[in-house]
């Protein structure tokens, strides 16, 4: 967060620039779990405090949200949503915004 060319840390979620860090609260408020990457949870950046660098994932249950960056027929999509049913990933269906898991 940038107030008057200084830096100013965040103090919530909310403030971050980041869909997938300014989506944690409504995100857990909706039922799912917050997944950081190994690499994070090593170096304890998992808080705002010490905001995670990698993109945080989300699982509610059998169903898995993740960021990927890749173009399909000329739109991008940010994310990647699937279901974990035997030790498999199925249903894969890439979406724009986090916000259209919850609508």
């Amino acid at each position: 967060m940038e107030t008057s060319n200084k830096y100013v840390r965040p103090t919530k979620w909310e403030e971050c620039g980041r869909e997938d860090l300014n989506m944690i609260p409504q995100m857990e408020a909706n039922g799912f779990k917050v997944e950081f990457s190994y690499k994070d949870k090593m170096h304890k950046r998992t808080s705002i405090e010490n905001v995670p660098h990698d993109a945080v994932s989300f699982v509610k249950g059998n169903f898995h949200v993740w960021r990927i960056y890749k173009e399909q027929d000329g739109m991008p999509y940010h994310w990647m949503t699937s279901e974990l049913v035997d030790g498999f990933y199925t249903n894969h269906k890439p979406i724009q915004e986090l916000k259209e898991i919850l609508s």
